[in-house]
């Protein structure tokens, strides 16, 4: 994009960790990134957020909102400290008047995002039907099974692999999956299972399963109301 044609607009320089906007926010403004990093995600429940994208030099967001009059559809933070050009409806039009190539360039991305928005809403789906699948109450937990909890980490833009890995993983027949999260973070996005194992060598499966993309951490998982408890209580 000829960020030239931007210089006259306002500029704001950003620090890592400000939110620009968040979901349901009032819309009145559009931003080109001249530096830096935005992540851009969506609230999917209570506490667990869903990246749609990460944006850098020469891309831009919030013109749906700008263009609908709407509200906003998702959040936008600032992962690197960043420059942006600031746009308001006006700001933008005269974008378009002044450079069509600029105009073009614009629409060019927009309906990349459109193709990948596609995608991704196939794979909110698949992420909202997993989180359905609440874990059930530690008491439910047999006897032959182990309540093991991994979390991975992972490079943000790994992501589109790392989902892909997902849909592959297939467990034995030793193996209860009871839930399974995708968190985002500010500089890293997190993949979080709770698995019923009989055996403990399955999270080895787990982790050739991602290929090195994925850094494990596994925890087993203790019920409250577990006897142990009160004998350490008591201690």
């Amino acid at each position: 994009m000829n960020l030239e044609v931007l210089s006259k607009y306002k500029k704001l320089e950003v620090k890592a960790g400000t939110i620009l906007f968040k979901e349901n926010d009032p819309g009145d403004f559009m931003y080109v990134i001249l530096d830096g990093q935005v992540l851009i995600y969506k609230r999917v429940m209570e506490g667990v957020h869903k990246t749609l994208s990460m944006l850098t030099a020469g891309e831009y967001f919030g013109e749906m909102s700008l263009l609908l009059k709407a509200n906003r559809t998702a959040t936008a933070e600032v992962i690197q400290d960043a420059v942006l050009v600031e746009l308001d409806q006006e700001n933008f039009r005269e974008v378009l008047r002044e450079s069509p190539e600029t105009g073009i360039e614009m629409l060019t991305q927009m309906a990349r995002r459109l193709e990948k928005s596609n995608e991704e809403a196939i794979y909110m789906a698949l992420e909202l039907a997993l989180l359905e699948r609440r874990p059930a109450d530690y008491k439910s937990i047999t006897s032959r099974g182990q309540l093991l909890i991994a979390t991975g980490s992972f490079d943000m833009e790994k992501l589109p692999e790392v989902m892909r890995l997902r849909k592959e993983v297939r467990w034995s027949t030793g193996v209860n999956e009871r839930a399974s999260v995708l968190k985002v973070g500010r500089s890293q996005d997190a993949l979080i299972y709770i698995l019923e194992v009989e055996d403990l060598r399955e999270v080895i499966k787990l982790i050739l399963a991602f290929k090195g993309l994925v850094r494990w951490d596994f925890s087993l998982g203790i019920s409250p109301d577990d006897d142990f408890i009160d004998t350490l209580n008591q201690g």
